[in-house]
């Protein structure tokens, strides 16, 4: 029996270039993101720590409204947010450089998009450069 091997589709020199310039792109807004993250983690209990111990000094205050409690909430989610954003570039990062995975590349480049003029700019790079016949072939056939 004659072992069928699977031919890869060929990228030109100028699509390898741009994938790897795209996987050094997702690091670089991983690591971004994994510091606004740890910041809205910071932000999210050292805030309200820091302002619920002057209100608590205060005896006008009632003790029982806590208006840190919402925002707490908001930073919280949106770190947990942006620190999935980071980890997903992180992992797109590693497929891109695999040649595979062509699914996790795509979403990752719609979350991107939600996270600022960074991330549209890292989307709309993304979608360009994985919507192109060999790219796609490659990284779905991968």
């Amino acid at each position: 029996m004659e072992s069928q091997e699977i031919s890869r589709p060929v990228l030109t020199q100028e699509d390898s270039n741009n994938l790897d310039l795209l996987r050094i792109f997702y690091i670089v807004k991983g690591v971004l993101s994994s510091l606004t993250g740890l910041y809205f983690l910071v932000m999210s209990f050292g805030l309200p720590a820091f302002f619920g111990r002057i209100a608590m000094d205060t005896s006008s205050v009632d003790p029982s409204f806590f208006p840190f409690t919402l925002i707490t909430i908001i930073m919280s989610f949106a770190a947990i947010f942006v620190i999935a954003v980071a980890v997903c570039c992180f992992l797109s990062a590693r497929a891109i450089q695999n040649r595979t995975q062509y699914n996790l590349v795509f979403v990752t480049g719609i979350l991107c998009c939600l996270t600022g003029i960074l991330g549209i700019a890292l989307g709309v790079f993304t979608f360009v450069e994985i919507t192109k016949p060999e790219v796609k072939a490659l990284l779905k056939g991968g």
